[in-house]
């Protein structure tokens, strides 16, 4: 069987690349990765443990660019994980138990929010063999990574530079609430709307304005909305693409891209979670700016199709 899943992890619980590797990770005694690059944040992302192995490109090269950081490698080396250094590399290839994904995806932050992703699935058995094949092939007659090449690494270790031109996108949780819109609200709505483009086979535009003095967050930024409706009921929307932002007097107007058909999680359940990810000082009036990956991670995990 084959499978395709689609976008960044940002989309329906039905086709979200990152929250199915996450809950894959999760869910299996053994993972074999192969992944290109690994980047900052990536050992908080993916869950790798004892005797789970690792194939990077961990070239001198790789971590003088910052493509991969030597520091999350040690990490996943602390926890048991055999890491193996493979020059060239440019392959993504990950082994859930006897799940396969051949998928686009680095293992980094910069992939779990900015990057559009694309993956497939599969379980057949063949296929299944001939991935573990491409693994071995890669990690036979090798020695796995050492603390005295990591020390030498470290070294050479340089942040990567965003490129001139290239949006970063920032990752917020945000209060709202469900109001009636005036005539005016509704005619700036629909001009924004006109403007913007939204992907309507899978998405719905969303409609939030918010005080101008208190709005941080611009086009192509990600928001998981804590939503509180009419008849006072609270549930957290899933991550949401800004698509428009319109600045007016006082108020700033936005479209969102929200998933069509998204399953809602009960703002009680949201918060254990965050709480257990280390998101302590998550309320249900929240405006906040999350920059930690494993926050991020057990976000796009609780809309991960089990």
């Amino acid at each position: 069987m084959l499978r395709m899943l689609l976008v960044n992890g940002i989309g329906s619980e039905h086709d979200s690349l990152w929250p199915k590797i996450i809950s894959l990770a999760k869910k299996s005694r053994r993972k074999q990765v192969v992944v290109a690059y690994l980047g900052k944040g990536a050992s908080k992302i993916l869950p790798l443990q004892r005797g789970d192995v690792l194939v990077v490109d961990l070239s001198e090269q790789a971590v003088m660019n910052g493509q991969t950081d030597p520091h999350e490698v040690e990490k996943y080396i602390k926890r048991g994980v055999k890491v193996y250094r493979r020059p060239y590399l440019h392959a993504k290839l990950y082994v859930f138990d006897k799940t396969v994904m051949v998928s686009s995806a680095n293992l980094s932050t910069r992939s779990l929010i900015n990057l559009i992703e694309v993956g497939i699935l599969s379980k057949n058995k063949k296929i299944l063999v001939m991935a573990k094949k491409f693994i071995n092939s890669l990690i036979t007659g090798k020695k796995t990574v050492g603390q005295n090449e990591l020390k030498h690494l470290k070294k050479l270790y340089r942040q990567p530079k965003i490129k001139n031109g290239q949006k970063v996108r920032n990752f917020w949780i945000l209060a709202v609430e469900e109001v009636d819109l005036s005539e005016e609200e509704e005619k700036i709505f629909r001009e924004l709307e006109s403007k913007t483009m939204v992907d309507s086979s899978r998405f719905k535009p969303s409609y939030v304005h918010w005080p101008k003095s208190m709005c941080r967050w611009k086009e192509g930024d990600v928001v998981v909305q804590i939503y509180r409706s009419a008849n006072g009921q609270t549930y957290v929307i899933p991550p949401s693409i800004v698509r428009g932002v319109e600045p007016r007097r006082s108020r700033v107007y936005c479209i969102l891209e929200e998933p069509k058909g998204f399953r809602k999680i009960p703002w009680k359940l949201f918060k254990k979670v965050m709480k257990d990810a280390g998101l302590q000082n998550i309320k249900e009036n929240s405006n906040l700016k999350v920059t930690r990956p494993e926050i991020i991670s057990a976000i796009y995990g609780l809309w991960a199709k089990h």
